[in-house]
């Protein structure tokens, strides 16, 4: 048996040596990984871990190093989605469906007109070779009949036959006369002085201020057969200003008014005079000849009556 070893001072104090320290056991990795290996466990396997390594600066500093307030991260949608790619699809459908229907059906419901070409055989009807005629005339008449002029004719006496074989066994004084060309169509008004050669007008002027449809009657007394002639101011035309121009036209045209004569009257009296008749004013002019007067007046704000006697416009203006 060992004994305590000791040793004594000088002094007589015996000091008493520390044993030996107990024996001291490491873990290690190695030791532990065999623990558990022995005790049934699994070894150990590495597993990556992610770490965020953010300072304050990091927070407050932009993508550029500026410091601001914290940038957001959500991502702007794109131009075509979303709200505005249905825009687009809705302006681009209706841009489609407009050009279709401006194309394709709208020719197809109004088709163009087709150009009315001339016949070469209508030279005596009007500009579109038609003429609707419908009478001024409001009260009955003693009789209507046709009276064709297929060519140009030097003054209306030229049809006197064919107007006395109409109305040769008719009774009555007021006969309305309906025209027609070489093509079985109404005359119109300009189309009509000019083939009898009265030129009262130009036909430029006809056809500008008057409706080519127009009435002309017949007046019967005991000497003669006296015609006469309705015109309807065009819609948005100035009585005034075609009262000026009428005048102008009218009277100096004499060389050729006895056209408008149904018998032969002779030759044209000095001018024109004023008149009343039917308490409105009129223009009358004497012919040498039996009882022959040419009068022309505006009735109702919108006719001009011709006449070749003072009594047929009397008659004239009662039947309307």
């Amino acid at each position: 048996m060992e004994q305590n070893q000791s040793s004594t001072s000088g002094n007589g104090f015996t000091a008493h040596v520390p044993p030996p320290p107990s024996e001291v056991t490491v873990r290690t990795m190695e030791s532990d990984i065999a623990s558990m290996a022995a005790s049934g466990g699994a070894s150990p396997k590495p597993k990556p871990v992610k770490f965020s390594h953010k300072t304050d600066q990091d927070e407050n500093t932009g993508p550029s190093g500026v410091s601001g307030a914290p940038q957001s991260t959500q991502a702007t949608p794109g131009f075509f989605s979303g709200r505005a790619f249905l825009i687009l699809s809705l302006s681009a459908l209706l841009i489609v469906v407009f050009l279709a229907g401006y194309y394709v059906l709208y020719p197809l419901l109004n088709p163009p007109e087709q150009a009315v070409t001339k016949s070469p055989a209508d030279t005596s009807g009007n500009a579109n070779g038609i003429v609707e005629h419908k009478s001024f005339f409001g009260q009955p008449t003693d009789g209507i009949f046709t009276l064709d002029i297929p060519l140009q004719i030097e003054g209306l006496q030229a049809d006197r036959d064919q107007v006395n074989s109409f109305i040769s066994g008719l009774s009555g004084t007021f006969f309305e006369i309906k025209t027609e060309n070489s093509l079985g169509k109404p005359i119109s008004a300009g189309d009509f002085f000019n083939l009898i050669g009265a030129n009262i007008m130009d036909k430029s002027s006809f056809d500008t201020s008057f409706e080519k449809d127009f009435t002309i009657f017949l007046y019967k007394d005991k000497n003669n057969l006296w015609p006469g002639y309705v015109l309807q101011i065009k819609s948005g035309e100035s009585r005034i200003f075609l009262q000026t121009l009428v005048q102008s036209k009218v009277e100096s045209a004499s060389t050729s008014l006895s056209n408008l004569f149904l018998n032969q009257v002779g030759t044209a009296g000095a001018q024109f005079q004023d008149e009343i008749l039917s308490g409105q004013p009129i223009r009358a002019m004497d012919f040498f000849g039996p009882t022959s007067t040419l009068a022309y007046g505006w009735f109702f704000n919108k006719y001009l009556i011709i006449s070749t006697s003072l009594d047929g416009m009397k008659q004239a203006v009662l039947h309307f």
